[in-house]
């Protein structure tokens, strides 16, 4: 028997009705139409003009650009966090950068602020600092007050809505930042970014670059397009053997979307850099047009797994007001044994509740180009990838009181205090 999983991990913002309404309206023809209405639609939620705003393939694909906009020599180099995704370093090498990674701390899963300053040094020209799972990293401003000539660049694809302490909305404090509408992302249209330049200094080599890159070819969107609605379909029970079928379908003709092997290997791709193509950008108008009720409802559920997990003492769980997750990390500390951590894992997954292990390594996923990393450099990073799982903050999770409960007790019944 397949069992239908209780915890999707996809499709973070998008409902049964969203995608109804975006394949009406991709019949309709009114592509173009809903690409520019959600182009205003970012401009209102971040309070940024629109002409500051630009649509990428993939969020990585702005900061390739970007980078490449400053006429960055070969030995530059960029900072970012020794946990983080093989995509967003590999965009670096793309642009002809060296990456130099800075380790996280156990307390906030973002950048260690001191070790980020000693380690500045005249080759340092970007930082790119991530909110890990909309947690907010604060210390953006002390980093320009200490290095004012240094360029940040905020890695804003894990959240969409967490503000800073002085009420700035992630995304917004930086130089620039990127956000990313991948499967698993905040808002999902398949694949996509949003890349934002608050220094205008900065925008118009970049805004030509934006006008020199490719539209992205009809077949690559409709291959993203209808990867995810087979992915919208597994959400709901009654359509999850239509998924089922569906996917197989999609996977046997090589029609599945995926990030592709290359890139991960460290290798530019053909035709890296394209725009967001507007019958994708259909998928992301119909999540952004309820995006408040969309944030409250995700706050609401990173509420009830903090309230469930707080007590556990064996357990650093993650919550703010103020932060508006991705997914509801749960780090394991140090005392608690390898082979407790894989019991968990595969009893949640044998009761339905299959927990995320984002990222599972330094350099995510497992296996994949480290590019510029030395074992041992970011000790942090790599002892956090092997402790932590993670529950969706996603608007079609709806457990009860029991199946919250049930939850709490795999974690109890393997020791957990």
């Amino acid at each position: 028997m397949i069992r239908k999983y209780k915890l999707p991990f996809v499709c973070n913002a998008l409902t049964k009705k969203d995608t109804f309404r975006s394949l009406r309206d991709l019949l309709l023809g009114r592509k173009n139409k809903r690409l520019s209405q959600f182009q205003d639609q970012w401009s209102s939620f971040l309070k940024v003009p629109k002409e500051q705003l630009f649509f990428f393939g993939s969020g990585r694909m702005g900061v390739y650009t970007f980078l490449k906009s400053l006429g960055l020599k070969e030995n530059d180099e960029v900072l970012v966090a020794g946990y983080t995704c093989v995509v967003l370093t590999n965009a670096v090498k793309f642009a002809g950068c060296k990456v130099a990674y800075i380790d996280i701390t156990e307390e906030t899963l973002n950048l260690n602020t001191t070790q980020l300053l000693e380690q500045m040094n005249p080759a340092t020209k970007v930082v790119i600092v991530p909110h890990n799972f909309g947690l907010v990293y604060e210390d953006i401003q002390l980093i320009k007050q200490a290095h004012p000539s240094i360029l940040i660049i905020e890695d804003a694809a894990q959240t969409l809505g967490s503000v800073d302490q002085s009420g700035k909305l992630c995304g917004t404090i930086g130089d620039a930042a990127f956000f990313s509408m991948e499967f698993s992302k905040p808002i999902s249209t398949g694949i996509g970014g949003v890349f934002v330049v608050n220094n205008t200094d900065l925008l118009p080599k970049f805004a030509d670059l934006y006008a020199q890159t490719p539209e992205a070819s009809r077949f690559k969107a409709f291959r993203i397009g209808i990867t995810l609605t087979a992915f919208s379909l597994s959400l709901w029970k009654a359509s999850n053997f239509l998924y089922l079928a569906y996917f197989f379908v999609l996977k046997f003709t090589g029609l599945l979307h995926k990030t592709s092997p290359m890139e991960v290997a460290g290798e530019l791709p053909d035709n890296y850099a394209y725009k967001l193509p507007a019958s994708l950008a259909v998928f992301g108008y119909h999540q952004m047009a309820s995006i408040h009720q969309v944030n409250t409802r995700k706050q609401q559920l990173a509420q009830r797994f903090y309230d469930l997990l707080k007590d556990l003492k064996d357990l650093h769980v993650f919550y703010a007001d103020n932060y508006n997750l991705v997914r509801f990390p749960i780090v394991f500390k140090s005392h608690v044994k390898p082979e407790t951590i894989e019991r968990i894992k595969q009893e949640a997954k044998s009761k339905g509740y299959e927990l995320g292990v984002w990222f599972n390594d330094v350099v995510h996923p497992k296996g994949s180009y480290r590019y510029c990393y030395s074992e041992g450099t970011c000790k942090v990073g790599e002892h956090i990838s092997q402790v932590i799982v993670n529950l969706p903050i996603n608007i079609n999770v709806h457990l009860s009181d029991a199946e919250l409960a049930e939850i709490k007790a795999i974690f109890t019944t393997n020791g957990i205090v």
